[in-house]
C-alpha cells in the first residue's frame, strides 16, 4: 500500500524497502499514513475527516520528543532543587530556634549565678547604704522564688 502510494506521488518506485520494514509499525508513520490515505480517498467532508483524524490520534501512544523530554527533566530537576531549598530553610529555622533557646538558657543561668552571689554576700561588713541596697535585692530574689514555687 505504501509502495503504491509512493509510486503514485513520486512517479518512481521506492528503493528503500529495508527502511520501510523498520518504520512501518511506528506510531508516527501509521498516523501519517492514515492521514494521507484519508486525503487521497477524499471522504465525505473536510470537517468529518478532521474529526476522524483527531479521534484516531487520541488513542495512539506516541513517544515524546527531545524537547519535551528535556523540558520534563529540567522541571523535575527544578522541583528537586526547590524541595532541597525548602528542607534547608526548615533546617535553618530549627537551628535558629535552638540558638534562641540556648541564649535564653544562658541568660537565665547568668541571672541565677548573680542572684546566688547576692544571696551569699556578707552584709555585716558593709556600710549602711550598701547593706540596705543588697537587703532589698535579697528580698526581691526571695519574693520571685516564692512566686515561682506557688
Amino acid at each position: 500500500m505504501a509502495n503504491e502510494l509512493y509510486e503514485q506521488e513520486q512517479g518512481v518506485g521506492f528503493d528503500m524497502r529495508h527502511c520501510y520494514e523498520l518504520l512501518k509499525s511506528s506510531p508516527k508513520w501509521s498516523s501519517e499514513l492514515q492521514a494521507r490515505s484519508r486525503k487521497a480517498a477524499k471522504t465525505n467532508a473536510a470537517a468529518e475527516a478532521a474529526a476522524d483524524h483527531h479521534a484516531s490520534t487520541e488513542g495512539e501512544v506516541r513517544p515524546i520528543g527531545n524537547k519535551k523530554a528535556k523540558s520534563r527533566a529540567r522541571k523535575a530537576q527544578d522541583d528537586v532543587q526547590l524541595e532541597l531549598l525548602e528542607i534547608a530553610r526548615r533546617a535553618e529555622e530549627q537551628s535558629n530556634k535552638r540558638l534562641a533557646i540556648l541564649e535564653q538558657l544562658k541568660e537565665e543561668e547568668k541571672k541565677k549565678r548573680t542572684e546566688l552571689e547576692i544571696m551569699r554576700m556578707d552584709l555585716t561588713r558593709m556600710d549602711e547604704i550598701s547593706r540596705e541596697y543588697f537587703m532589698r535585692k535579697k528580698q526581691k530574689i526571695i519574693s520571685r522564688m516564692r512566686e515561682s514555687d506557688a
